[in-house]
């Protein structure tokens, strides 16, 4: 699957799922720009940037970002103080 977003500053955002299909909706890795992505988390400003997220999908949960936590909403304003 490919798919393409048109951004407002003129780039584009890429998404490709590699072996997508009803049966693979688990990730098993990601990269962003070529460079493997750890954690699910883009920000907007690479986003905008123009981007190419790859995706390769699988049938079965994988270790993809599992040990992955969100920080706090606490931890988030104690960061940016």
């Amino acid at each position: 699957m490919r798919w393409t977003l048109g951004l407002s500053n003129g780039r584009t955002f890429h998404v490709v799922a590699e072996h997508n299909s009803v049966g693979n909706v688990y990730i098993q890795s990601a990269m962003l720009n070529g460079r493997p992505l750890r954690n699910p988390v883009i920000t907007y400003k690479k986003i905008m940037s123009g981007a190419t997220l790859s995706l390769v999908m699988g049938a079965v949960p994988s270790q993809w970002a599992a040990d992955w936590t969100p920080l706090s909403m606490r931890q988030i304003a104690k960061d940016s103080r």
